[in-house]
């Protein structure tokens, strides 16, 4: 931002400012929802998305929209993948929330791990062309499959419940147990070549696998913030 907002100012406080006027929300509602294809040719608007939920009515079907966006967007639409974490930071806000609960969380939290699983691994479209912006976007960047890797470790982490288990527990408090570490697999990944650059961001990270006594699965999306805002140099809307 410009100085003239002031030393103190922040994206947060710009987007308390984005109003969308009542007549108009639910034409909005259906743009900023609905997927891009190659027939609609809409172009994702993550950020008024995410404006638009916090500052709309709270309903638990709006999430439940939004999962369902975050989770079936293709990548090659994704072209602002730093503000497409600011929505999954939302998404992951809710579904670790203590008043979402019962089988609306069990739900979100198996239908964003079944996605990470698909997409922080998927290297489809890599290579040099993928890398300059030339080859067909198939996959998300190296970037952003970092920040989908380790939010799919720390989730895993939390989990007290078996895989397979219909039931669902997950660790919510400080000094809970931890039966699923994953700190082996963030060491082996944070040192990893590949992973080289990403260093500073591994750094973010560590605390929350490491520090137990402290995060737990409400934590998830300070996380990705965190991760997220090292990687893609900071964004200040990740703030909000």
């Amino acid at each position: 931002m410009s100085s003239e907002w002031g030393p103190t100012s922040s994206w947060s406080e710009a987007v308390q400012w984005v109003a969308i006027p009542e007549g108009g929300r639910d034409a909005a509602a259906k743009y900023l929802f609905t997927l891009p294809n190659s027939d609609n040719k809409l172009v994702p608007l993550s950020l008024t998305l995410r404006s638009f939920i916090i500052h709309g009515q709270q309903h638990p079907a709006v999430y439940e929209k939004l999962l369902h966006y975050v989770t079936n967007v293709k990548p090659k639409y994704v072209e602002d993948e730093s503000s497409f974490c600011s929505l999954l930071s939302l998404l992951l806000q809710w579904i670790t929330s203590p008043s979402t609960g019962g089988e609306t969380a069990a739900s979100g939290y198996r239908a964003v791990m079944e996605w990470l699983k698909r997409v922080a691994h998927d290297e489809r479209g890599g290579g040099i062309l993928g890398a300059i912006g030339l080859g067909k976007k198939n996959a998300y960047t190296n970037k952003l499959r970092v920040v989908l890797q380790l939010t799919e470790l720390y989730l895993m982490q939390q989990r007290q419940s078996g895989e397979k288990s219909p039931e669902l527990r997950v660790r919510r408090r400080e000094n809970e147990p931890v039966i699923n570490s994953r700190v082996g697999a963030f060491k082996e990944m944070s040192g990893a070549k590949a992973n080289a650059s990403f260093s500073a961001a591994f750094s973010q990270a560590t605390p929350f696998f490491t520090r137990v006594e402290t995060h737990h699965i409400e934590h998830t999306h300070l996380l990705l913030q965190r991760v997220a805002a090292s990687i893609f140099g900071n964004p200040k809307y990740l703030e909000t």
